[in-house]
């Protein structure tokens, strides 16, 4: 190996590693059981795609995927102000999922699933990044 190969190996070495670095500086950890804040839309039955006919109320249980193609089964809990969420609304809502989930800065969209049916979306509201 001559001395110009050995350097663009570590070059390419220290570019993987400060990408990875900052790669998983941006990955958000929540443990099973903690509390995920997050805004929720129920897909209305005549959109598209067709969603729930029905609201839903606090410990509703539905699996939801974090974009990594992995379903979780998570309850969600809506604020006493509001009690339901109808289909076609959005609102604040926290969950608690059964499993640790990997949430990333820059894809903070889920979905959530009933059955092999996608009923509504959200997004985590991540705390702010630290200085």
């Amino acid at each position: 190996m001559t001395r110009g190969s050995a350097c663009i190996i570590a070059v390419a070495f220290l570019l993987a590693s400060a990408a990875a670095f900052a790669d998983n500086r941006e990955i958000h950890t929540f443990a099973g059981g903690q509390s995920i804040p997050a805004t929720l839309t129920l897909y209305s039955s005549d959109g598209d795609p067709p969603g729930r006919r029905t609201p839903i109320f606090s410990n509703y249980r539905p699996k939801v995927d974090f974009g990594d193609g992995r379903e979780v089964i998570c309850m969600f809990s809506i604020p006493q102000a509001v009690r339901t969420i109808a289909p076609g609304e959005t609102a604040d809502v926290s969950l608690s999922c059964k499993e640790s989930v990997a949430v990333r800065a820059s894809a903070t969209r889920f979905l959530v699933v009933e059955g092999d049916k996608k009923v509504g979306f959200g997004d985590v509201r991540l705390p702010p990044p630290a200085p």
